[in-house]
């Protein structure tokens, strides 16, 4: 029997529907898989698995795609307001800012790696564009490059909508769309 190992590229049956997927969890006996898009988290019996030639969903183009995060860790003993992590930010592949929370409830923090703080407001800025871009109210775009990196960690690895991320932030601080009626 396979043991299947993290980020293996899977798929299985469920209900006699092919799901595509990447192992989260892996294991010789149960896996917990990841299905494409973000959608379901799936605890699946390995002898039910096969490794899978089907290609990940490739999600939208954005400017955000220059940015990207590396050597993210977190420490579930320190979490308690917050997710305590330290990760490193890249733009075009070259780490540029260190990015850290403790954890206790404050804001994420960013250091230039070069001392040179003009990176890391640009990428705040980039960040908040790239949060308006996918349905988040101006006026409500607020800690952009925190909700960036959480997408970028928990959900673009497994093909995750940001729109649909996004959708879930809205959801969750009560923003809801404003449509506006115009009378003839």
């Amino acid at each position: 029997m396979p043991t299947f190992m993290k980020n293996d590229r899977v798929e299985f049956k469920n209900k006699g529907i092919v799901i595509y997927g990447i192992v989260r969890k892996g294991g010789a006996t149960t896996c917990e898989v990841v299905q494409d898009g973000a959608k379901s988290l799936f605890k699946v019996p390995a002898t039910l698995l096969s490794i899978s030639n089907e290609p990940l969903p490739n999600l939208p183009e954005h400017p955000m795609d220059a940015w990207g995060i590396k050597k993210y860790a977190t420490s579930k003993f320190s979490s308690r307001e917050t997710t305590c992590f330290t990760a490193e930010i890249t733009h075009n592949g070259k780490t540029v800012i260190h990015a850290q929370n403790d954890g206790n409830g404050g804001c994420d923090r960013y250091y230039a790696t070069n001392g040179q703080y003009a990176i890391v407001d640009q990428f705040e800025a980039d960040a908040k564009q790239w949060l308006i871009d996918h349905g988040m109210p101006e006026d409500r775009a607020i800690e952009a490059a925190n909700i960036w990196i959480s997408w970028k960690v928990e959900r673009a690895p497994y093909a995750g909508s940001a729109f649909d991320y996004v959708e879930e932030w809205k959801e969750a601080l009560g923003i809801e769309d404003e449509t506006i009626e115009m009378k003839m």
